[in-house]
């Protein structure tokens, strides 16, 4: 696994999101309350919680405003949430195994790689 990606590559990603306002691989289609719960689970870094939530939600659900591109990946470098991490990739693996480089180094609205928030939020246990 890359740190981050080439910057040529970042600058091609950052263009199409100026562009298109959302990842084509990030889905907008969660209601509030779903996404809301999966945030929850996320935060309180709630094995059982998240399990429940992989039934209902897509791994590459964005979980804020549209266009955010910020997925459970981003929310659990962000939090810190070690406990679930690994149950998150493995479940992008499982539902998402041929674009899982991609989905790794998808910025959120902010530009920043999952990656780069688990460094910027000094959560290195979250590094996968």
């Amino acid at each position: 696994f890359r740190m981050g990606c080439d910057q040529s590559v970042c600058n091609d990603v950052q263009n199409f999101l100026n562009l298109h306002g959302s990842h084509p691989l990030v889905v907008e289609n969660a209601n509030n309350q779903v996404r809301s719960k999966t945030l929850v689970a996320i935060r309180k870094n709630d094995e059982i919680l998240i399990h429940k939530q992989f039934q209902i939600i897509e791994a590459t659900q964005n979980l804020l405003e549209p266009g955010a591109n910020y997925t459970m990946l981003h929310a659990c470098c962000e939090c810190n949430a070690k406990d679930i991490i690994d149950d998150v990739i493995v479940f992008l693996k499982q539902t998402k195994s041929q674009f899982y480089a991609t989905i790794v180094n998808i910025p959120d609205k902010r530009g920043l790689t999952p990656v780069q928030i688990a460094c910027a939020y000094d959560s290195p246990e979250s590094l996968f």
